[in-house]
């Protein structure tokens, strides 16, 4: 077994002390971590504490719409975390938001106040993209026997962010004044959060995380474009049921209609952003 690998299982036990022993598997190179813990059809079962993969470096990361995560080697976290679905199980629809609640709350712990959650699945310093969630489900696989799974990737910028060159605003937890915990501290901090949060998040979703999200919310109360339609609304919080954005248009003042957008067909920005 990896030395690393055996770092981040130490670290997982004394951060996560109520999630059961997880698997674990720190990898030098791999196209994406959320692939490789998708694609696994190995006979060993996906434990119910769940799995976890880190990787120093990422080829192929993936965000939300098929865009590409770009980071340097340890620069970034390349993370991701499985559990098992089992046949009709069903994940709450804010599973994903809650995912982001918990890193955005585990990144307050450490010191960045200033980190929060731009939905559906960013986190952002101010204007500043400085991470992302990738949630992703499979149906089981029943000709090789492979249970369903979900699946959280994690990328995260720890430093080295203006060397990206990507075209848009980035930052990185470096540049926040706080010095960033290690490589692989960083990692077990931020899989203990997803690890310890999964149970609950299955059983009640967010239903009783209204305050806690309107602590990392960004877009609550502020002026939002539907990017594929160039609609534009007054955002109204994170809904903590369906994890949609509650919305109202822009023309339709205190009294008009609510609307939820939903993550898997929209995407946001401040209308009044600069680009």
């Amino acid at each position: 077994m990896r030395p690393e690998t055996t770092a981040l299982e130490g670290l997982l036990r004394d951060e996560s002390a109520h999630a059961g022993p997880a698997r674990v598997e720190v990898l030098d190179r791999v196209d994406s971590t959320s692939r490789y813990l998708l694609e696994d059809v190995s006979a060993e079962a996906l434990p119910r504490a769940g799995r976890v993969c880190l990787a120093r470096e990422q080829t192929a990361g993936r965000g939300r719409r098929g865009r590409d995560w770009v980071g340097h080697p340890e620069d970034g976290i390349a993370l991701s975390v499985a559990w098992p679905l089992e046949p009709g199980e069903q994940v709450p629809p804010a599973w994903p938001v809650g995912a982001g609640l918990v890193l955005g709350e585990t990144l307050h712990e450490l010191g960045y106040a200033a980190v929060g959650l731009k939905w559906p699945n960013d986190l952002v310093v101010g204007e500043a993209k400085l991470g992302g969630i990738l949630v992703e489900q499979q149906a089981p696989r029943v000709a090789n026997g492979v249970g369903g799974r979900l699946v959280a990737g994690v990328g995260l910028n720890r430093a080295g962010s203006q060397r990206l060159q990507l075209g848009r605003a980035v930052t990185d937890l470096a540049a926040q004044g706080v010095p960033p915990p290690g490589w692989l501290e960083l990692a077990g901090r931020l899989a203990a959060g997803l690890l310890e949060a999964h149970p609950w998040l299955m059983a009640h979703g967010l239903s009783q995380a209204g305050e806690r999200l309107g602590a990392v919310d960004v877009l609550a109360g502020q002026r939002v474009e539907r990017l594929e339609t160039g609609e534009r609304f007054l955002a109204l919080g994170i809904d903590p049921q369906a994890g949609t954005l509650r919305v109202r248009g822009e023309e339709s003042g205190e009294r008009g209609e609510e609307q939820a957008l939903h993550s898997g067909e929209v995407s946001v920005r401040r209308w009044n952003h600069a680009e």
